[in-house]
């Protein structure tokens, strides 16, 4: 066996295991790219995730509080309060018009 033949089996060999390398490489690329669109799903869903999320924080801000509801009941019982009073206002008013009324009626006829 002469010095060529060696450095042909030797490149032959060389090539080989160059063309497994690549094989294995191309492999484990493609799992990446595969599991690096897969992660950028997920990071598309939960910015998606994180805007819902927002907008619902916002929503629920600018909600009512329990303290916005008592303020409510007090000023709708206050409002009652008043209307109370000014309906029995209005009642004694009718009354005075009634009683106008009948001594017209008598002073008339």
């Amino acid at each position: 066996m002469n010095y060529y033949e060696l450095i042909k089996i030797l490149l032959d060999g060389g090539s080989f295991f160059l063309a497994i390398a690549a094989i294995i490489i191309a492999f484990f690329r493609t799992r990446q790219s595969k599991m690096d669109e897969r992660l950028k799903a997920g990071s598309d869903r939960m910015d998606q995730h994180e805007g819902r999320i927002k907008d619902l924080e916002n929503q629920v801000r600018q909600m009512p509080t329990k303290d916005d509801f008592h303020a409510l009941d007090k000023s709708v019982q206050h409002f009652g309060s008043i209307m109370e009073a000014n309906q029995e206002r209005m009642a004694s008013i009718g009354a005075a018009l009634t009683r106008i009324e009948d001594y017209l009626l008598k002073a008339k006829g």
